[in-house]
Formats: structure tokens, C-alpha cells, sequence
């Protein structure tokens, strides 16, 4: 939570994924990495020994933004206040925030919103940050975000949840889908491979008239030619 001096304070409780709350008031001892705006490549170190604390002031004050459990190097889930997601758009969307930590974000964000801690509009809007991603490990988890939130709502007509969601996910894709292309390139990753595939099956599957209308044209085309396609 950050504070009106500009600090940050934060607090533990035990996070239990089907939603159920613990009364039993444990703790533990906690060692709390963090970046933040004003050391956006360099970790800081904290020990959490209490139920709350605040985060030493010559580290944090006056910092923009604040993701805690940086490289995702504890093992526990970060729920933040709703501008502190806000403000944690604009490192993801010019990857100041490096992959390990935007994936981290976004992990956090939908398992809390799972588990009913977190509203799921909230989580979208954090995933609307995501839209100049290009990282595989960190599209496995945006393809696979919407996806599931699509899943429970399930396929419907012209003006249902569904359309919008469909909607979303393309605005997702369309340009890192643009920027990878159908074709490989000499030399590229394999992760890269990887990502295209993702991406297009999910700009597909999200119904892109575009990208439908190319898988399309190149099927037909391999049909009459089946060297057209790259092995």
C-alpha cells in the first residue's frame, strides 16, 4: 500500500488458492525483493518480521511504481491495491519490467482473482497492459488468461461476454502477431517459432478475420502445393 508520504507499506497473511480464508493469524518471516521506479534493474532487500511494515523510505519514497518479489524469487502471491496496478501498466507496456517479473504480475493477478481476491476487471485491465508483449513465456500466460476467463463465461451470441472477450484477446495479439510474421526467419530462436505459433492459433482462435483469412489462403494454397508450406 502506498502511503500519502510516499512510502510503501506492506502485510502478510496466509493465501489459500480455493478462496477460503485463515483465521489462525500465522505468519511467517518473510525475505521481501522488490524494484521499483526509481532502481527499475536493481533488487532491494527486505525483511518482512512482522504482520506489516513499511518498506525503508530511502529505497521506495517517492516511487512511481513498486512490484514486489522481484525475478519472482519467493514463493508466495503479491496482491496489490488497484493504483498500484494502475501504475505497474506503463513498466509492463515499455518493458522496464523485465519478463520474469511481467510474468510474475500477471501470474499473481489471476490466481488472486481465482481465489476471489482480486476482481476479474481489475485483472483484465492489468492484462491490457500486455498488449506490446513479446515474450513467449509471458504470452503462454496472456493467451492462456484470456482464454480462461472466456472459458467460463462459454460461447454465445453476436452481443455476448464471449464477443468482447474474443475482441480483447486480438487487440492482444494483433501486434506482436504482425511483428512475428507466418513465415520463420533465417536464424531466429526456437522460442520465437514457439510464439508464432501461440500467436496465430490465438489471434484464430479469438476469430481475427485476417488471420483466419491467411490460414485460409494457405491452406488452399498447400492443398494444390504442399512444398508451399515451410516443413
Amino acid at each position: 500500500q502506498k502511503q500519502a508520504d510516499g512510502t510503501f507499506t506492506v502485510s502478510q497473511e496466509r493465501f489459500l488458492s480455493d478462496g477460503t480464508t485463515d483465521s489462525s493469524g500465522t505468519s511467517w518471516i518473510v525475505p521481501i525483493s522488490f524494484v521499483s521506479a526509481r532502481e527499475p534493474t536493481q533488487s532491494a532487500n527486505f525483511l518482512l518480521e512482522d504482520k506489516q511494515a513499511t518498506l525503508p523510505a530511502e529505497l521506495t519514497q517517492g516511487a512511481s511504481w513498486l512490484k514486489l518479489n522481484a525475478a519472482q524469487a519467493g514463493i508466495y502471491r503479491v496482491l496489490y491495491p488497484e493504483e498500484m496496478y494502475a501504475a505497474l501498466r506503463e513498466p509492463i507496456q515499455t518493458a522496464q519490467l523485465g519478463s520474469t517479473d511481467r510474468l510474475g504480475v500477471l501470474m499473481d493477478a489471476m490466481a488472486l482473482a481465482r481465489a476471489g481476491r482480486l476482481k476479474t476487471t481489475q485483472a483484465l485491465e492489468l492484462l491490457a497492459g500486455y498488449s506490446n508483449e513479446t515474450e513467449y513465456t509471458c504470452l503462454v500466460d496472456v493467451v492462456g488468461s484470456v482464454r480462461e476467463v472466456a472459458g467460463i463465461f462459454g460461447k454465445g451470441g453476436e452481443d455476448t461476454i464471449d464477443k468482447g472477450l474474443s475482441k480483447f484477446g486480438c487487440q492482444l495479439l494483433e501486434k506482436v502477431g504482425t511483428s512475428l510474421g507466418w513465415d520463420p526467419k533465417e536464424g531466429e530462436e526456437h522460442v520465437t517459432s514457439l510464439a508464432r505459433t501461440l500467436v496465430l492459433g490465438g489471434l484464430v482462435e479469438f476469430g481475427h478475420e485476417a488471420t483466419i483469412n491467411e490460414a485460409k489462403a494457405r491452406f488452399t494454397k498447400y492443398l494444390a502445393d504442399a512444398s508451399s508450406l515451410p516443413a
